[in-house]
């Protein structure tokens, strides 16, 4: 019981982490992404590992191709910013 109810406070205190908005020009910056990809990636460890979820879940899916979607604007971000610095 007690470590359920660990578990549940572990649980909250994670998802409590807000997801950052877009601006008002419709751009995250490369911050952004990173922290947004941070709270994708502990929404994946509950899943997997407090609630112990198979990787097949559906929502693990999701949150996988979330994640990797993120993955790849930010790497697009850090790209394109790195060449407008040449």
């Amino acid at each position: 019981m007690a470590s359920s109810r660990m578990r549940s406070a572990a649980e909250h205190r994670l998802l409590s982490l807000e997801e950052r908005q877009e601006s008002v020009s419709g751009q995250l910056k490369l911050d952004d992404y990173v922290y947004d990809s941070f709270v994708v990636g502990i929404q994946i460890y509950i899943n997997l590992v407090l609630r112990n979820y198979g990787p097949d879940f559906a929502l693990l899916r999701t949150l996988k191709r979330k994640l990797m979607g993120l993955l790849y604007k930010h790497e697009e971000l850090s790209v394109s910013k790195s060449h407008r610095s040449v």
